[in-house]
């Protein structure tokens, strides 16, 4: 046993929630840089199909288009 083990599941719930909040930050700030356009493309990118999708029909994307997703 190692001592965040030890700890309860609460605590460790926080500590959690406290590392994705931090990482979550640190990528923002790292693509940052490339634009909001770019950013919200980068997010898209983790959900699925469907989002993928509504984002492809809420900017009018087609294949051609740099920020168009590729969907089945």
């Amino acid at each position: 046993m190692n001592f965040l083990d030890s700890l309860n599941q609460m605590v460790q719930d926080a500590i959690n929630e406290d590392i994705k909040d931090h990482l979550l930050d640190q990528w923002v700030a790292n693509h940052a840089d490339e634009g909001e356009a770019y950013l919200e493309w980068q997010v898209v990118g983790f959900a699925d199909d469907t989002i993928k999708a509504q984002y492809n029909e809420y900017y009018d994307l087609t294949p051609a288009d740099e920020y168009y997703y590729e969907v089945n």
